[in-house]
């Protein structure tokens, strides 16, 4: 009987233990990836039209339209050396003192969930948000990394939402390969980064703000 209990007790810390080890790898991945993700190829030009007196300044305010991304994006900036906060339900005051408002573009099923709230709440949110920023003057960089997932019914309503509002935009090349973002980017006059890889975006989030010249 107590051969019998030792060996479901063992049995038991060992699942504990391959669990905790599971989840420790799985946290791992997704912050190596955010920092050397390499699995879209880059583009054969990269389109960068930045005029010499567009900086954007620190700190930052990242925030989502969407609910997607979020963290991907605050954690580019903190690698390009930004000073970033993430905040996802920004409200006015949350603007006071910020240099810039970075908006992650691209719909999560899975997040809305999270939040409790429809597509249509989200759209509404966002455009509020955006509004928000431009009465405050805050300076909107709009950001898409998500590629190819993150297009679509449910993600393209929320990209049009930033990129109509957006002074700026960094976005993957697997995002707009059909161009989506260049319409957008060319009818509003504003500029267009387009980048393959997350190590791209940290280049030219750090060129967008300044931050090369810093260091």
């Amino acid at each position: 009987m107590k051969s019998t209990w030792l060996l479901w007790m063992t049995t038991i810390c060992l699942a504990a233990l391959i669990t905790g080890i599971s989840a420790a790898q799985e946290t791992e991945a997704t912050t190596e990836t955010v920092a050397t993700d390499e699995t879209e190829s880059p583009p054969d030009t990269l389109m960068v039209v930045i005029p010499d007196e567009m900086v954007f300044a620190a700190p930052a305010l990242v925030t989502t339209v969407g609910r997607a991304d979020g963290t991907i994006v605050h954690v580019i900036c903190r690698r390009a050396g930004i000073d970033s906060e993430l905040i996802e339900e920004v409200q006015r005051e949350d603007l006071d003192g910020i240099g810039t408002l970075v908006v992650a573009m691209g719909g999560s099923t899975k997040g809305l969930g999270a939040a409790g709230v429809d597509a249509d709440t989200e759209v509404e949110r966002g455009e509020e948000v955006l509004a928000m920023a431009s009465v405050a003057d805050v300076p909107i960089l709009g950001v898409h990394v998500g590629g190819t997932p993150r297009r679509g019914e449910l993600s393209d309503e929320f990209c049009e939402v930033v990129a109509e509002a957006a002074d700026a935009l960094i976005v993957k090349a697997g995002g707009n390969e059909d161009g989506f973002f260049t319409e957008i980017a060319e009818r509003r006059d504003i500029p267009l980064i387009e980048v393959g890889t997350n190590a791209e975006a940290i280049e030219a989030l750090a060129d967008l703000f300044g931050v090369a010249e810093d260091q």
